[in-house]
Formats: C-alpha cells, sequence, structure tokens
C-alpha cells in the first residue's frame, strides 16, 4: 500500500498485509505481526464474533422489520457465530455457510431486510469499538452474502 508524502512522494507500507496483533486485545503480544490474518482474526476470534453476534441478537430483538427471523435465539446463536466466522474468513470445516444462507432465502428475506441487518451489524461494530477500516471490511464481506440471502 503506498501513502502520499509531503511534497507528493509516495511511501510504501513495509508491512503489506500484516496485522500488529500487539493492538488487538484477544492475540498476544508474543505473537507481533500476523501475516495475512483474515478478517476473523484481525476482529479477535470466536470471542469477539460470539460478543458480536449476542450483542447482535439483542439489536434485531427489538427491530420490528426483522426479528421474524430471529426466533429461535437456542439453536441459532451458535449457527450465527459459525456463519459469521466463516464469512469474516474462520476455514470452513462444517460447510455451513450455504446451509445458512439458503435457509434465510427461504425465508423470503428481501433487500430491505438486509438492510435493517446490516444496519444492526453496523452499531454493534460501533459499539465494540472496530476500527473504521474494519468496519468497512466487515460491511463489505456481509455485503458480499447479500444475493445468496435476498429474493
Amino acid at each position: 500500500m503506498a501513502q502520499e508524502r509531503r511534497g507528493g512522494a509516495k511511501k510504501h507500507n513495509v508491512y503489506g498485509g500484516m496485522t500488529n496483533a500487539t493492538k488487538q486485545r484477544h492475540v498476544k503480544a508474543a505473537d507481533g505481526f500476523v501475516p495475512n490474518a483474515s478478517l476473523f482474526s484481525r476482529l479477535g476470534g470466536e470471542a469477539a464474533v460470539s460478543a458480536a453476534v449476542k450483542l447482535f441478537n439483542e439489536k434485531v430483538a427489538n427491530d420490528a422489520r426483522i426479528k421474524q427471523f430471529f426466533t429461535n435465539k437456542v439453536t441459532q446463536f451458535d449457527q450465527e457465530v459459525e456463519f459469521i466466522s466463516v464469512l469474516l474468513g474462520k476455514a470452513n470445516t462444517k460447510k455451513i455457510e450455504m446451509r445458512i444462507t439458503s435457509k434465510l432465502a427461504d425465508l423470503g428475506v428481501t433487500h430491505a431486510h438486509f438492510d435493517a441487518m446490516l444496519e444492526s451489524v453496523q452499531s454493534v461494530l460501533k459499539a465494540q469499538n472496530i476500527t473504521s477500516d474494519l468496519a468497512v471490511e466487515v460491511t463489505q464481506m456481509i455485503e458480499g452474502a447479500r444475493r445468496n440471502v435476498t429474493k
């Protein structure tokens, strides 16, 4: 990645796709820089995703536009955590992503419903103090699932 210096000259980010793990609370400082870390890892892994899904479910439970899609909280929570984790780059060992996207599509999720869900996700990211760069990446990843989820 190039950044512009004073006078118009460009400097290159020597760390490229590496993440400074010392600034992430869920990663041991001794691990230093993590080359090519997935978005899942950079956000803090499963613990961070679980906390985000819990907050997301609290938000959608009060949103009349979409709460009908989130009614079975007990069995749904683990599936949501796995789905979001895979979407963010965790190894897809259970092949859960397509099962959830097809189930949501079968429920009749519209673009308006998807937009409401995305609003809730963005609110969760803000509440968890996720940097704007990571929040944009998360939003783009979720947008990538739109065509598989909506009718």
